[in-house]
C-alpha cells in the first residue's frame, strides 16, 4: 500500500471488529474517529 495504512473487518455472531494499522506520522494528532454506515437504500448514520 502506498501509505502503509491498513484496515481489517473481522465479522462476528452480532458485531464487526475493525482494526487499523497506521503509520506514527498519520496518528500524530488523532484524537478519535467515527464511522459512518448506510445500509444499502437506508439513511446513514
Amino acid at each position: 500500500m502506498a501509505n502503509n495504512t491498513i484496515i481489517e473487518a473481522y465479522r462476528g455472531d452480532a458485531k464487526t471488529l475493525v482494526c487499523f494499522d497506521l503509520p506514527k506520522n498519520a496518528i500524530k494528532d488523532l484524537a478519535g474517529f467515527s464511522i459512518h454506515v448506510k445500509p444499502g437504500n437506508k439513511p446513514g448514520y
